[in-house]
């Protein structure tokens, strides 16, 4: 499946400072593929260009995971930072 930008949402934070904004994003897909580097690279661009460090809530087709930004030089790459 392809990243779908109308799935990804900002949750909370804005623009004032250097706080880590906080994004939702669902796809009937694993969570290793939604998670794998340069999947989300239409958010390089955009209204919602991704930042370092910002986090995302996935909800994928087989678990649900936190993860946070860290690359968006070339491609958007997440880390994962607690599973459920």
């Amino acid at each position: 499946m392809a990243f779908s930008v109308d799935n990804f949402k900002q949750i909370s934070g804005g623009s004032i400072g250097v706080a880590p904004r906080l994004f939702s994003y669902y796809e009937n897909a694993t969570l290793a593929t939604i998670s794998a580097s340069a999947y989300m690279n239409d958010l390089l661009t955009g209204d919602y260009p991704i930042a370092l460090n910002d986090i995302v809530i996935m909800v994928g087709s087989d678990a649900a995971a936190i993860y946070y930004v860290t690359s968006v030089t070339t491609n958007v790459e997440v880390t994962l930072l607690t599973q459920t």
